[in-house]
Parts: C-alpha cells; structure tokens; sequence
C-alpha cells in the first residue's frame, strides 16, 4: 500500500488543488490513497471519503496544525492523521491529548525546514509524538529529509513520507509504502514503525508554479 501522507487542497490557505484533482493524480501515478491534511480545516474530508469509495481508493482524515508555545508563538507543525473531529493550533501538551484522545497519531511536520515552522531540536518532542516525517518533497535542500531520518532513528520513532502537495501536479513526489490490506492494518503499521518513506524533491518548476498559484 502507498499513501501519500501529506496533501493539500483548496481548503487551505496555500493550496488549489480540488479534492477531485487529489484523486485522479494519486490514482494516475499508482497510489491506493492519501492524507489531506489541510491547514486547520476539515472541510475536504466528507467529499474526500466520497470520491475515495468511488475510485476504491483510501482516505486518511488529516491536518497540519501549529504548535504554540505558552504565549502563543508557533514553533512547529505537526500532522494528526485518523482524525474524527479537527483540532485547531495549541501546545504540543494540548495537542497530544486531543489527537491521542480520538484514536489519532501525531507527527511532528518536516523537521529543520527553514522556511516554514519547524523545530531546531525535534528531540523536544519526544514523548508526545508518534513519528516525525523524514521524507517531504517540498523540502528545497534534500539534506534535510537525511537529518530527519538520522533524528528518528536516534529517537526510535516511525517515520511518514508525503508530497506536500499544493497543487496536483505535486502529489506522488514522496509516500508511505508498507504491506496492508486495509486502513486499519495501515495504521497499526504505521505505530509500529512498520512503513518505509520514500520519495524523491519535487520538480524545482512544479514547486516554483505552487508558489504562485498557492500565494505560498
């Protein structure tokens, strides 16, 4: 099974892509599925599991959130994948609760990234995150997917691979590949530690296009 574990669409702030637009190139370029983890929004999901039984496809309801310190300062993002009900920004305390509360995992958002919310010291974070994602396409310097796939390991944390797509022509660039028959075994594998992320940065032009087409 490959997900794609990290997806936008035009419900968040940056992305354009239609929910039908994820679909069609997930399936076109040989996923069984993705996580759309929108910016704090959830409004994707009902269509989403819709066009996902449709085109017998798998659907992970996600989010990428902020993490505030006590005043309120982002200092990171995380991604809550197998979510009921969405989650908006809060401590990483908060977030732990919330998440794990609804049966949900949590994993820390491309660590070290530069131009984007990311902690210095991902280690901060043990004990409240499930996993950290070592492989995102968007990253511009590749040598930061390797310090993140370094950390886990030293951490001995599961890892998640994902596009971070903003517009469709992203999607596929990275995933999560493991053996599962269904969601479920998915997720069970994915607690474990029992998936491999992979992938490949995404096309300096197709990044370039999202840019402008997601006001990024």
């Amino acid at each position: 099974m490959k997900i794609d574990m990290h997806v936008h669409t035009e419900y968040s702030y940056d992305g354009v892509s239609t929910v039908e637009e994820v679909f069609e190139y997930a399936g076109k370029r040989g996923l069984d599925g993705v996580a759309i983890t929108d910016h704090f929004d959830t409004r994707a999901w009902e269509e989403a599991r819709e066009i996902a039984e449709e085109r017998n496809m798998f659907f992970i309801p996600a989010e990428e959130i902020k993490v505030l310190n006590e005043n309120g300062k982002i200092m990171a993002e995380v991604l809550a994948y197998f979510l009921e009900k969405g989650i908006g920004n809060k401590t990483i305390q908060e977030l732990e609760k919330d998440i794990h509360s609804q049966g949900g995992l949590l994993f820390l958002a491309h660590p070290y990234a530069k131009s984007r919310p990311a902690p210095k010291h991902p280690e901060e974070y043990l004990g409240y995150v499930d996993g950290i994602e070592t492989v995102n396409a968007r990253s511009r310097v590749w040598h930061i997917n390797r310090k993140a796939i370094k950390t886990a390991g030293k951490m001995n944390l599961p890892v998640v691979g994902g596009s971070d797509a903003h517009i469709p022509e992203e999607i596929a660039y990275a995933y999560t590949e493991t053996e599962a028959e269904d969601l479920e075994e998915f997720k069970e594998k994915l607690k474990n530690g029992e998936v491999r992320a992979k992938g490949r940065r995404t096309n300096f032009l197709l990044h370039y296009a999202s840019q402008i087409k997601g006001r990024i």
